[in-house]
């Protein structure tokens, strides 16, 4: 799971802060989640560098209630605002709401904070850009923190045809 706080200029979308974590898997399967089969297909597909945050190469479990209050905090903490992006609300932000839930917590965001990429995207598709925005990000499709990277430049690229910035 990863979080990245952002600022849209005009110049350039500006990274202020950026966490990862990889949540601990048999304590969530203990209050009954499951790893579905093509999911699990699904992530053999992919470059090993993608999985390289959660493999266990390069970080370590955080038990997922601790995760939970971490990512809160983070939210909450010097928050430039109240608003939360996805790639896919009810997919994302969907589960993260439901492990909230699973473990007795509230989310930290208001059910009318959560924001839409993929309706930016649609309403203005001419200004899409490709899957590896060039000096943005590691290149390394369904990373957490390049895939966030990802769509904060695509919200960059549509926020002057909505009127934002």
């Amino acid at each position: 799971v990863g979080l990245t706080k952002f600022i849209l200029t005009l110049e350039k979308p500006i990274i202020v802060e950026e966490r990862i974590w990889v949540p601990t898997l048999g304590d969530q399967l203990h209050l009954g989640r499951v790893v579905e089969e093509r999911t699990q297909k699904w992530w053999q597909g992919q470059p090993s560098a993608a999985a390289h945050h959660w493999a266990g190469l390069n970080e370590f479990p955080t038990p997922t209630g601790k995760m939970l209050l971490e990512m809160r905090d983070f939210y909450e903490l010097t928050n430039p605002c109240s608003e939360i992006w996805a790639n896919g609300i009810v997919f994302d932000i969907g589960n993260l709401d439901q492990l909230y839930r699973d473990f007795k917590m509230e989310s930290p965001w208001k059910y009318n904070a959560t924001r839409d990429m993929r309706t930016m995207v649609r309403v203005n598709p001419e200004n899409q850009v490709g899957e590896t925005p060039k000096g943005f990000e590691d290149g390394v499709p369904h990373h957490p923190l390049a895939d966030n990277r990802h769509q904060i430049l695509q919200l960059w690229r549509h926020w002057d045809f909505v009127g934002g910035s």
